[in-house]
């Protein structure tokens, strides 16, 4: 996992960037909050990009599906959740079915403090619908304490890919 310290840069870029209303239907929050934390995870993706020398671009403007092609044909989509504090091993993070057809090919999870920004790991986006480590909820179960508002898979940070291994992926091709 690596940890971040959000910057004055980071956060005020964020806040430019947050429209105040909803993107679709499975933003959780009506107002659109979680888009400062979403832009802060994706800045620190982008960091880590930067630091292990990745050619990539940032199309998140211009793009609903992914964030970041890396290597020219790449995709990520950056998945960032408002925290508390660190994250641990038994948290859970979630991907809601509406964005199962997205056209990218790994999910990368962040957690948002507000202090600092947590990149906790990845997973493949087939190998998340395909469920060898994740769970189905449906709207209106219960997870993690959470009121499940949509149709869902989750898994658990410990069984996230360490990042050193998305790291090798890419060096291989």
């Amino acid at each position: 996992m690596i940890k971040y310290e959000i910057t004055d840069e980071w956060r005020k870029y964020a806040e430019r960037k947050y429209t105040g209303r909803k993107f679709n239907e499975t933003t959780i929050k009506k107002g659109g909050e979680g888009q400062i934390a979403g832009t802060i995870g994706e800045l620190a993706v982008g960091r880590w990009l930067k630091e292990k020398g990745f050619d990539f671009d940032y199309v998140a403007d211009g793009c609903v599906d992914y964030d970041f092609v890396v290597n020219k044909d790449h995709k990520i989509d950056v998945k960032t959740k408002n925290s508390v504090g660190a994250p641990k091993s038994g948290y859970m993070v979630r991907v809601p079915y509406s964005q199962e057809k997205q056209n990218c090919d790994t999910y990368l999870f962040t957690y948002c403090t507000s202090d600092h920004v947590y990149l906790m790991g990845w997973v493949g986006k087939d190998d998340w619908w395909a469920g060898d480590k994740t769970f189905e909820a449906k709207a209106g179960d219960i997870v993690d304490g959470f009121v499940e508002r949509v149709r869902c898979r989750y898994s658990f940070v410990g069984d996230l890919i360490e990042l050193d291994f998305l790291e090798l992926c890419f060096v291989a091709v």
